[in-house]
């Protein structure tokens, strides 16, 4: 049974998907350089581009600069969420964390969220066990999720279960 979180559906036309040849993010806000990505964000793309070849975002939704600079990096990248975006450059699939669709990740180095719902990070931890890849979750500056290696850089703190 595909488990769908309760989520409020956009209230606004802002959070259709764009057409593949459009370079703006729903909302209208153009999709980051990597030179444009906030420090925090860069220094986490410049952390897996070091160290991965193949990685998967979870839960991209509007935001999709980090997935898109780690394109740029080299990475062979997808992303995925509940709602369907369209990113040129970047593949997103539709699946749902807390039932995924297993085939999707395997081989996978890095399965990474950015600023997850808490309640999601149990799922991700999970996802990754089975398809024996690394988590990389970047919360929100207050939280601080149980279980994982607290890693950063400077400008920058994420944390890390190592598969």
């Amino acid at each position: 049974m595909n488990r769908r979180l309760n989520l409020p559906a956009p209230v606004d036309g802002n959070m259709r998907a764009r057409p593949e040849s459009d370079t703006t993010a729903p909302g209208g806000r153009e999709a980051c350089s990597v030179r444009q990505l906030r420090a925090s964000c860069r220094s986490l793309a410049g952390y897996m581009a070091a160290r991965y070849l193949k990685a998967a975002e979870i839960g991209v939704g509007a935001f999709p600069d980090v997935a898109l600079a780690l394109v740029g990096s080299g990475l062979r990248v997808f992303a995925t969420d509940i709602v369907p975006y369209q990113y040129r450059g970047l593949k997103v699939v539709i699946d749902d964390v807390t039932a995924p669709a297993l085939a999707l990740y395997t081989g996978l180095d890095v399965i990474y969220s950015v600023r997850p719902p808490p309640e999601l990070i149990p799922y991700l931890r999970q996802l990754a066990g089975k398809v024996s890849a690394d988590l990389i979750v970047k919360p929100l500056s207050g939280e601080f999720p149980s279980g994982g290696h607290l890693t950063g850089r400077a400008d920058s703190a994420f944390f890390l279960w190592a598969h």
